[in-house]
């Protein structure tokens, strides 16, 4: 089959990048010929770029062109676009279906429906988008505080709402949880297109790979920034005498390196040879966040390696994480909760070793390159069938 790959990079490196990685590295493994479209935002470093770039955002006809053109020239069968933010827009899905081509858009995040990305502001869940449109964003600046930036995201969401874009334009998407595709259901995209097919990695441990001990610390692995849970995080182990180790960077950086101690020790951005190893000797992995996380690939990651997990209940980590079976689960936003629980978890070593052998079963059964495979491969067969019978 041969597919076009469109993805728009961000400038700090993220789940979805890698996400299309190795998707990308996958469709190579079983022959696919593929014509990758990327572009970076890190091209986006000037304000006659940032102004051009925002015009474009809403609907870019120098990337219809584009498209439409390289389509053709490569005779691609399908179109696959992971991320058109910002670079790209929605024009990128009315190319492909002017030349009667299937596209295909994985939702790996809310953009499409609220300019905050993560449905969430101040602090907490925000779902004014989804009941009411877009246009509360841009007097909160909810976009790199920006008016004019926000104003843009706002444009692009509302005018493709208003135009049925993501009805008509469209043959599948790929949601990541069945709660994600619940809420893309409530804004207006079509439930009969919208399949689920979850992230994967690769194996990094070999089949022969278990847990022998129970590991020396808890690990929070991530952006350092609100919506992660970070000053929940923090509060919970102002409480604890356990060992943590804090791996990543983002705005709350100095907050972490404040905070460390001899209970808190932070690792900063680490690459994913040193997550795999700290995975190995950890006890458990945290994820207190605030938001409805889509898919975080950590968790996979934990899986991967046995680790179980300490997620907060709220959107897609209350349906990935199973209580009392891959790891617990605690009230978002609530640190003495989280303290709780890691304290009970900590010390429980039989639990411990159960949870790491089902975390361990859960990424063999639901989360491999091979499993992943089958489930694309019906997706973009449905995406086959659905040209020409779209509202």
């Amino acid at each position: 089959m041969r597919l076009l790959i469109a993805h728009n990079v961000y400038k700090q490196r993220g789940g979805e990048d890698v996400a299309f990685e190795s998707e990308t590295r996958l469709l190579r493994e079983h022959g696919h010929d593929l014509t990758l479209m990327v572009a970076n935002n890190k091209v986006v470093n000037t304000t006659l770029r940032k102004i051009k770039t925002a015009l474009g955002t809403p609907f870019s006809m120098n990337t219809y062109w584009k498209i439409r053109s390289n389509l053709r020239k490569n005779k691609a069968d399908l179109m696959h676009v992971h991320n058109f933010f910002p670079q790209y827009s929605p024009s990128i899905f009315y190319a492909a279906q002017s030349m009667g081509i299937p596209s295909i858009l994985t939702l790996h995040n809310f953009r499409t429906i609220c300019p905050t990305t993560t449905l969430m502001h101040n602090g907490k869940v925000d779902e004014r988008s989804i009941d009411s449109g877009p246009l509360w964003t841009v007097r909160n600046r909810v976009y790199r505080n920006s008016y004019m930036g926000t104003a843009a995201v706002a444009a692009m969401v509302q005018l493709h709402k208003s135009l049925g874009t993501w009805r008509h334009q469209v043959n599948a998407y790929i949601a990541l949880t069945h709660f994600s595709r619940e809420k893309f259901i409530e804004a207006g995209l079509p439930a009969d297109r919208i399949h689920v097919k979850p992230n994967f990695i690769h194996d990094r441990y070999g089949p022969d790979y278990e847990r022998k001990e129970p590991g020396e610390y808890a690990l929070f692995v991530g952006r350092l920034a609100d919506e992660k849970g970070v000053e929940d995080l923090l509060a919970a182990w102002s409480k604890l005498s356990i060992p943590l180790i804090i791996a990543g960077d983002g705005p709350l950086r100095n907050r972490v390196c404040a905070a460390s101690n001899s209970w808190i020790q932070y690792a900063g951005a680490c690459g994913a040879g040193k997550i795999a190893l700290l995975m190995r000797q950890a006890r458990f992995l945290v994820v207190p966040s605030r938001w409805y996380e889509v898919f975080p690939m950590v968790l996979l990651e934990a899986f991967s390696a046995g680790l179980p997990v300490v997620a907060s209940r709220i959107g897609s980590l209350a349906e990935l994480v199973v209580e009392g079976h891959t790891g617990r689960l605690v009230l978002p936003g609530d640190s003495g909760s989280l303290a709780r629980t890691c304290a009970d978890l900590f010390e429980s070593r039989a639990n411990l070793e159960y949870m790491s052998h089902n975390a361990r079963e859960e990424y063999f059964t639901k989360y491999t390159p091979d499993v992943n495979y089958r489930i694309l491969m019906n997706i973009y067969e449905k995406a086959f069938q659905s040209v020409g019978t779209r509202d």
